[in-house]
């Protein structure tokens, strides 16, 4: 339907559509429609990035964190971090990074929060699961140690994920300042 809409040039493969006036409108009204509900989500798609583009340009323009090598923290104001609206010296867009230790920091809070639910959750349904269990004399093999190991496997987990973008971030940071001061 494409080829005809675009060149006139009729498909020799589906020659019944061509024969039968009704299924041709119909094909066409199908592809039409399809068409359009393909540019309306491509569109949503674009707009939803936008936003999260704006947002994290919001987020970043915040002030942050950083950490020196000998442990202490600075302020600083992130008025010279790269945001979406500056320019380089040859007019060219400057991306900006996405992520800050304050960013990384949320992220991994809410993760050690939805463990700590999930745990509180699958505990407090064993716990369900063995009193009926034990209610009509029966034998439930599900330790709660396996809940508690699991969860700290994925505490831990986390945390070293936290550490390495942390690290990656200021290291990102320092290249940054390093470039940004070199004559």
């Amino acid at each position: 339907m494409d080829e005809f809409l675009k060149t006139g040039k009729k498909a020799q493969t589906c020659s019944i559509i061509w024969e039968e006036t009704k299924i041709h409108d119909l094909v066409r009204k199908i592809y039409v429609k399809t068409k359009d509900r393909k540019k309306k989500d491509d569109n949503k798609e674009k707009k939803k990035k936008d936003e999260n583009l704006e947002r994290r340009s919001k987020e970043g323009s915040q002030e942050s964190k950083t950490r020196d090598d000998d442990g202490d923290v600075e302020m600083s104001n992130s008025s010279d971090q790269l945001t979406p609206t500056n320019r380089s010296t040859v007019n060219e867009p400057v991306s900006q990074l996405p992520f800050s230790p304050d960013l990384i920091e949320k992220l991994y809070n809410e993760k050690c929060q939805q463990i700590a639910e999930t745990r509180i959750e699958l505990t407090k349904t064993i716990e369900n699961a063995k009193s009926v269990f034990d209610k009509n004399n029966a034998q439930m093999h599900l330790p709660l140690d396996l809940i508690d190991t699991n969860c700290n496997e994925k505490m831990h987990r986390i945390t070293l994920l936290r550490t390495e973008l942390i690290e990656m971030i200021e290291k990102a940071n320092n290249k940054y300042n390093e470039l940004k001061a070199f004559q």
